[in-house]
């Protein structure tokens, strides 16, 4: 089931299914290391508040609109 990065309760990872955004916001994220095909795992969030996810060894926090913009399963 695909879902919204807010979604996934602390401590549980995800693959990166698609990313809703313009063309920059999906080239930041790559930069970052998030990307389709990738395995993230959320660390830290609340509603509402950054979300702070491990990609690789990268800890990374990124706000909670964007985050609702990568879609994992």
């Amino acid at each position: 089931m695909i879902k919204p990065l807010t979604e996934l309760k602390d401590g549980t990872p995800g693959i990166v299914a698609a990313i809703r955004g313009d063309a920059k916001e999906v080239s930041s994220l790559k930069d970052l290391g998030i990307h389709i095909g990738a395995e993230v795992k959320v660390l830290q969030g609340r509603k509402g508040d950054s979300i702070m996810v491990a990609v690789g060894d990268t800890r990374i926090g990124v706000n909670f609109q964007m985050a609702q913009k990568i879609l994992v399963h």
